[in-house]
């Protein structure tokens, strides 16, 4: 499994304020490693972070870690 890559930043404008906005975060399950490669290239240039999984129990056991 892809090791989860770090948050970045993004900004948003809120009333002429610059405010830095955590990104939505999405989880990517599919058994197919070229399916993930492309969704996730496209979902990072729209600012989100995205986790992956080849399964749903890896899916689950990585929300669970998550979770805690």
């Amino acid at each position: 499994m892809q090791a989860i890559k770090p948050i970045t930043t993004t900004w948003r404008q809120h009333d002429d304020n610059m405010t830095a906005a955590a990104p939505t975060q999405l989880l990517v399950v599919d058994d197919d490693p070229a399916l993930r490669l492309m969704l996730r290239g496209v979902l990072e240039l729209h600012d989100y972070q995205v986790h992956e999984a080849e399964s749903r129990s890896t899916a689950l056991s990585l929300l669970d870690r998550e979770s805690k």
